[in-house]
């Protein structure tokens, strides 16, 4: 049997979170979360997000539906422990009956778990893993609004949060994280510029990629990824030649969507390590670092699972007739260092990394929850051996 094949084994999925998709959804924010119960809400968020004035279209929704709105604008990029123990402070001090995440994937993730940190015992370093937090919901609901197309983080039970102390990227996945309501309006990502829209449009594309070739995979997760990959791929390119091409928009908020649908049912990989450690020590945007890495870790991972990276191949928009086994399968690394050539994503060299914190890098890697999930095995020093890889890698193919 092929590993393309419909499999024979037992898979479950499940989303406990509802969508809401589509031009001027936003607009309806306020309608939404008071539907929900509350009456006061925290909106998490960052200052790029507020200055760019798309907190002031949701905070008018909020306002009609007579929410009260209190505001926690002081996340950035790769949340940190300590955003999310004060952000859990000003919750419980403004007795809000719930959270709005506002923005990319670290406000979203970080909204996640403020809202779980208000409840739980502890502090968030404590929920570093799967299941620590049992799985039971918080009793105040949780909206997620992404501004970008790219994280998924609306559509999955996954959080990352920064450990300060460790300088490392903690991952954590359990239901309890996962919001109740995602709004999906890609009229909020019309003016993003573009070397973020290619950095988070990277994230969503490996996203789709990773879980489609994951050890986890399931009949559902491939469906949904194999068509997050054709939606970037014919997407991706004109969102990032034209920040206000809303139909390009459109189709990248669903690859993103979509993406992070299948993978709040299967874990990422490999490509995922590399970029969140790299992110972990040098605290660069998580979707230049997946960007940088991608190429090299599907390359590692081709033999494992050849029938399905050529589909992959074919989704990506390569000509894989008369081509078989690794030579069609290959044809994924030609399509992913051109996307990456041509949307001016950076290589690792160009991200600056230093090759004397490689074994640093690899160990982070190790720890990595996703690592497990990658179809084919690796160790400390096959880590090394990518990152020097990667490293002096280019993309003239």
């Amino acid at each position: 049997m092929s590993d393309a094949a419909v499999p024979l084994a037992v898979a479950a999925f499940n989303l406990p979170t509802r969508f809401e998709y589509g031009p001027g959804v936003g607009e309806r924010a306020g309608e939404l979360v008071a539907g929900l119960g509350a009456k006061r809400v925290l909106v998490v968020t960052d200052k790029g997000v507020v200055g760019a004035g798309v907190l002031d279209t949701i905070r008018k929704s909020f306002e009609v539906s007579g929410l009260k709105v209190e505001v926690y604008d002081e996340i950035v990029p790769n949340p940190r422990d300590t955003s999310v123990t004060e952000g859990a402070r000003i919750l419980k001090s403004a007795a809000c009956d719930g959270v709005v995440g506002l923005g990319g994937g670290s406000s979203m993730d970080a909204a996640k778990a403020i809202r779980a940190m208000a409840y739980a015992p502890g502090r968030i370093n404590d929920y570093e893993g799967f299941f620590k937090f049992g799985g039971l919901r918080p009793p105040i609901p949780l909206v997620e609004i992404p501004t970008t197309s790219g994280t998924g983080s609306e559509a999955d039970a996954w959080a990352v949060i920064t450990d300060t102390h460790r300088c490392y990227k903690m991952g954590m996945g359990d239901p309890a994280l996962a919001p109740d309501v995602a709004l999906v309006d890609p009229k909020l990502t019309l003016d993003l510029p573009p070397l973020v829209t290619a950095g988070t449009g990277m994230d969503a594309l490996c996203h789709a990629l990773e879980v489609y070739v994951a050890r986890g995979a399931t009949p559902v997760t491939d469906a949904l990824a194999i068509y997050a990959v054709e939606l970037a791929a014919r997407h991706l390119g004109p969102a990032v030649a034209d920040g206000h091409d809303l139909e390009a928009r459109a189709g990248m908020s669903l690859a993103s969507m979509i993406a992070g649908m299948a993978m709040s049912n299967c874990d990422c990989g490999i490509i995922h390590s590399m970029a969140e450690s790299v992110g972990s020590l040098y605290d660069v945007p998580h979707g230049l670092a997946i960007g940088a890495f991608l190429p090299i870790g599907a390359e590692y991972n081709l033999a494992s699972r050849p029938a399905k990276f050529a589909r992959l191949a074919e989704a990506l928009g390569r000509d894989v007739r008369g081509k078989h086994g690794l030579e069609a399968a290959r044809e994924v690394i030609a399509a992913l260092r051109g996307l990456r050539r041509n949307l001016g994503v950076p290589t690792p060299r160009e991200l600056g990394l230093n090759p004397g914190d490689f074994e640093k890098l690899a160990t982070f890697s190790v720890q990595n929850m996703s690592t497990p999930g990658n179809p084919r095995a690796i160790d400390e020093t096959g880590f090394v051996a990518l990152f020097k890889r990667a490293y002096e890698e280019h993309d003239c193919s």
